[in-house]
């Protein structure tokens, strides 16, 4: 329900879009920062952004959470399956479980993740997921603040999250474990094996 109401209301903001008329100059400034704001669009429009902006910011954060979790080594004091060959009652109750037991064990992983990161020997997706969480919170935060008026950290704040983001990019192995000469078919070097941590007691 939760999809389609963000297609339906996708769909609506591009019918919105493409029917407004915007007073000239076409766009409007903050007079004290000059920044961007939404003043010209008509009021139906700006009531879908919040909407939109503020699901797709935390969908992309809580990814990010997520597949830090994932990499980084991690302690279950609450412990879930959601092995789909198991009882469908027994699946149900570990879905509903699932969340709380992901943010408890994340949080109690916290302090093994930490010193992982500091002796080298943590999975390179986990900070660079959790540099795109952050790289993705902060634009969405001074974002939030351009709407009620606050408009001074608007450029600051896309900076930052764009150089957290382009870090989170450089930080996973990945990105150079296997560089290829353009236009050809030759590679220099091959990729480098790492595993997640598995869950310890």
């Amino acid at each position: 329900m939760a999809a389609l109401a963000v297609v339906g209301a996708t769909i609506l903001s591009v019918i919105l879009m493409a029917t407004a008329t915007l007073a000239s100059p076409g766009f409007a400034l903050d007079p004290a920062t000059r920044v961007p704001v939404g003043d010209l669009f008509p009021g139906t429009l700006r009531l879908l952004t919040p909407f939109l902006n503020i699901t797709g910011s935390f969908a992309l954060i809580l990814g990010a959470i997520f597949s830090t979790y994932v990499f980084m080594p991690k302690k279950r004091v609450l412990d879930y399956s959601l092995d789909p060959n198991q009882p469908g009652d027994h699946f149900l109750f570990n879905l509903l479980i699932a969340p709380v037991a992901i943010l408890v064990n994340f949080v109690v992983s916290l302090p093994g993740a930490a010193r992982a990161l500091l002796t080298g020997r943590i999975h390179s997706r986990a900070p660079a997921t959790a540099l795109i969480a952050l790289g993705a919170f902060i634009p969405a935060i001074t974002d939030s603040l351009n709407r009620f008026g606050s408009t001074e950290f608007f450029e600051f704040g896309k900076f930052l999250g764009v150089v957290l983001l382009f870090v989170g990019f450089l930080v996973s192995i990945e990105v150079f474990s296997e560089i290829r000469i353009p236009f050809t078919r030759i590679r220099i070097g091959g990729p480098r094996a790492e595993r997640a941590e598995r869950p310890t007691d």
